[in-house]
């Protein structure tokens, strides 16, 4: 609750201009202000959670994704939460308040491989935040040692059920500690 309190408040204290040059997705805060208003959205059909775990190749966002639409979806699957770089819009801020700048990768996947999720069925993913926090990029945006990051998402529900106008959008924040 704390956490979604203090997302909240941080949005409104850099009172977020959303605008159509924050579709790119840079790991900005206006990013995720645009992923979550621009569309006529319907209650996100799934019960899709995210936790940040670290592991040998770096922090992954792990997702868990439970298809609660009472009837079949179907996803190209590079359109899943973890299928692709821009598959999901993110931002990250310390606890004090500073914003972790991410950045720009670009991944065109244009493959047609395509999965059905049953209803109540689950499927898991790990989505690499090295995509967007590299401590090799230039300028470096890896995340701040010694912090606590509160980590934000937003994902488009793209399932060829939903008009592109219409797709839905699922969000979540998640917190992790940067060891040193």
């Amino acid at each position: 609750m704390r956490i979604c309190l203090f997302t909240v408040a941080l949005l409104a204290s850099f009172g977020i201009e959303v605008s159509t040059a924050a579709e790119k997705n840079d790991g900005s805060l206006d990013s995720i202000a645009w992923a979550t208003s621009t569309s006529a959205a319907q209650t996100c059909p799934l019960l899709l959670t995210a936790r940040v775990v670290h592991n040998a190749a770096g922090y992954v966002l792990s997702f868990t994704l439970k298809n609660m639409a009472g009837r079949p979806l179907t996803f190209n699957r590079h359109d899943l939460p973890w299928g692709n770089i821009d598959s999901i819009q993110t931002a990250a801020v310390t606890t004090q308040g500073q914003l972790v700048l991410g950045a720009y990768p670009i991944e065109d996947d244009f493959g047609l491989d395509r999965v059905t999720i049953r209803p109540n069925e689950m499927l898991t993913g790990d989505y690499a935040l090295s995509h967007r926090w590299n401590d090799m990029s230039t300028p470096p945006t890896g995340f701040p040692r010694d912090t606590t990051v509160v980590l934000m998402w937003a994902y488009k529900v793209r399932a060829e059920q939903f008009p592109a106008e219409q797709w839905p959008i699922c969000t979540g924040v998640t917190s992790f500690k940067v060891s040193r």
